[in-house]
């Protein structure tokens, strides 16, 4: 696993649930992904605005792609230098730069169009040769979340049908320490049954692409119960 295995998160938990007296909220960066390979593909958008396609085919080269769902990435992917147009690929199985799914099993690749080509990046590995050097704040951002398929949650209220855990909540945000950037995102837990957890993530993001969780705490989880397959 490429998130140092060696170097473990310092780890809070909370069983008490609280009122928090402390929000503090980030401005949301005005970030967009070049939508491109999507557009050339003739892929429509989906009832939330995002192009998508599920078990797709066509006559061209995407055809070799392997993944089982394409669609549109998260804007905030947008900060990645260089800025190539990206579409985002659920792999059903084989590799891939992090795991996600919940029945199906597999994980998340990227696509780009460079040259004239498309081009998987099905590792982490290739993900970091493809966008190193990791040079501002929003470079940092970006590639955290491509690399980790966690979440940036941005805003400056409470948050509602929501148990809080933390008396200080802290969106997110990138802080530049020494010669790293520190990456505030959340893992939200979306599988099972019960009331679903979101767990406040800091990344390490070296200026060379390396990355290493180095905090992880419970925020707020749903305060009702649902199953997500």
């Amino acid at each position: 696993m490429y998130l140092e295995e060696l170097a473990k998160p310092r780890v809070v938990e909370h069983t008490q649930i609280v009122t928090p007296v402390e929000i503090i909220g980030y401005s949301k960066p005005a970030l967009t992904v070049d939508d491109k390979i999507l557009i050339d593909l003739n892929y429509p958008y989906d009832e939330r605005g995002v192009r998508r396609c599920s078990g797709f085919s066509d006559s061209g080269q995407s055809e070799s792609l392997g993944c089982y769902d394409i669609m549109t990435p998260d804007p905030l992917l947008g900060g990645l230098l260089p800025a190539y147009p990206m579409a985002a690929c659920f792999v059903g199985n084989g590799k891939y730069v992090y795991q996600g799914g919940c029945i199906i099993d597999g994980g998340v690749a990227y696509i780009i169009e460079s040259q004239g080509s498309y081009v998987r990046i099905d590792s982490f590995s290739e993900l970091k040769a493809t966008y190193l050097p990791i040079e501002s704040d929003t470079e940092a951002l970006s590639y955290a979340m491509a690399a980790t398929g966690y979440s940036a949650l941005y805003g400056t209220g409470i948050l509602p049908d929501t148990e809080y855990y933390v008396e200080r909540f802290e969106y997110t945000h990138v802080e530049k320490r020494g010669y790293e950037y520190v990456v505030r995102l959340f893992d939200y837990q979306l599988c099972g049954c019960g009331q679903h957890e979101t767990i406040a993530v800091d990344v390490a993001v070296s200026f060379q692409g390396d990355i290493r969780e180095i905090y992880r705490e419970l925020v707020f989880r749903d305060d009702f119960e649902s199953c997500i397959d």
